[in-house]
């Protein structure tokens, strides 16, 4: 008898769980409240949650295909937002948390989304540091009205 990972993980009402999940969460009144300023946050968003599904992707069928191309979507999701490195828990626990793998395949498969995902942050933050001399943030402080 086979157990597919999304009923082993889910459950068989799988579909109708996240049908009625995001219809609460659609139908929430803070969506309606922020829809107009929440609208730069669903491409991050989006990518976040996509390379979620490629790293549990790559646990289940270890294909490394899905541990590189996650890895990529993550470092897009985290030049587009900066609060997405926030996430990178997720990813040191699910990589780090696999059943069956050795350890040291594991710290290298942590390595390599480490790399690959902080290849695309590092480099977009040094082209702003070189481009525009911003490091991280535009320094808004110095740069207001003195009213004195």
């Amino acid at each position: 008898m086979e157990i597919s990972l999304q009923n082993y993980e889910f459950g068989k009402e799988s579909g109708k769980k996240f049908l009625l999940w995001t219809i609460l969460l659609l139908s929430s009144p803070l969506i309606v409240a922020y829809s107009s300023s929440a609208t730069s946050d669903l491409l991050p968003v989006g990518l976040l949650l996509m390379s979620f599904w490629l790293i549990r992707q790559y646990v289940s069928n270890q294909s490394k295909r899905f541990l590189v191309v996650g890895a990529l979507v993550f470092g897009v999701s985290c030049v587009v937002r900066y609060i997405s490195p926030y996430f990178f828990g997720f990813f040191a626990f699910s990589l780090l948390g696999v059943h069956g793998f050795k350890a040291s395949k594991k710290i290298i498969d942590l390595t390599v989304f480490s790399l690959i995902s902080g290849a695309f942050l590092f480099s977009e933050i040094a082209w702003k540091f070189w481009a525009f001399d911003v490091l991280i943030s535009t320094r808004l402080d110095q740069n207001g009205p003195n009213f004195l």
